[in-house]
């Protein structure tokens, strides 16, 4: 706030504001299940095992934009051809901190960052064993790795690489550094063989009788983008 001076009109503060774009598009897999091969397994492989593989390929796959948008930060720590490290890590959250960037921070590592903290925890004595918080985003969902330090960490091997494929390219950002969109495909008088989980996808089962098969898709709209830009900070490390 502003000295204030007895008699003169305070001094208005601006409001100002700023907005992000999003390109979503349509994400969508298929499995083809053979009547044959079906016979062949005897029912090992079922339609419950599809959905449950659909939510989990929704999860995998705004865990894997965020990652690829989150690279994008102006904030960049870590140096090219150098594992990452535990202090590496924290100077990442550092940046969050100086930036006065509030709420529950989220790390997006390549597995091979994830490596080599699991590597450098040996030599710094960082203690192995994290919380690990439990719900409907971490349910099967192995890319999560646990909460430490009291960053939510998780893993993709759709983190983009950086200096010619030199390196990789992870992230740390709080609410509002990536901004995220999905929908589900609009379908008319749902039936029997499809499910909607909620507007973040749908699957469906579809019977292909002329070729003897069975489909299993799984298909949704998603997108993501840098939000404010001082939320979040790129951690580079060697591949």
């Amino acid at each position: 706030a502003a000295t204030a001076t007895p008699g003169s009109e305070i001094a208005n503060t601006a409001l100002t504001d700023g907005s992000s774009s999003i390109t979503m598009v349509k994400k969508a897999k298929r499995y083809n299940e053979d009547d044959l091969a079906r016979f062949m397994i005897g029912g090992v492989v079922n339609a419950q095992m599809f959905a449950q593989d659909a939510l989990v390929t929704i999860q995998q796959t705004l865990i894997s934009l965020a990652a690829v948008a989150g690279s994008g930060f102006s904030a960049t720590v870590g140096s090219t051809g150098v594992n990452l490290t535990w202090a590496t890590f924290l100077q990442a959250k550092a940046v969050l901190l100086n930036n006065s960037a509030a709420g529950q921070p989220v790390a997006i590592l390549h597995p091979q960052q994830w490596a080599d903290l699991e590597a450098d925890a040996l030599s710094t004595g960082v203690n192995a064993d994290p919380m690990i918080l439990s719900g409907a985003l971490t349910a099967n969902l192995g890319s999560y790795k646990g909460r430490w330090f009291g960053v939510d960490v998780f893993t993709s091997r759709h983190v983009p690489s950086a200096n010619a494929g030199a390196d990789r390219e992870g992230c740390m950002f709080v609410r509002g550094g990536v901004v995220m969109a999905h929908a589900a495909p609009a379908v008319e008088n749902v039936a029997a063989g499809v499910v909607q989980f909620g507007d973040m996808g749908i699957f469906e089962i579809s019977r292909s009788a002329e070729y003897g098969a069975t489909n299993y898709i799984t298909s949704f709209f998603a997108g993501a983008a840098v939000g404010v830009d001082a939320l979040g900070v790129s951690i580079l490390s060697d591949l």
